[in-house]
């Protein structure tokens, strides 16, 4: 486990819910992200490629 004491970052945990094995991520990012930064951020953690399957 990585101690993080810098205020310009934020430890943010990501689980995906009501699926079996649990599948979750843990990621640092600067404090000034946009929720676009965040939103891509997090498709990168989880390997996604920003799109639906229904697509």
């Amino acid at each position: 486990m990585m101690i993080v004491k810098r205020r310009d970052l934020l430890r943010i945990g990501v689980e995906l819910i009501r699926i079996s094995p649990l599948i979750c991520r843990e990621i640092l990012v600067p404090a000034r992200y946009s929720f676009w930064d965040l939103h891509v951020a997090i498709q990168d953690a989880m390997g996604w490629l920003d799109y639906h399957l229904h697509e």
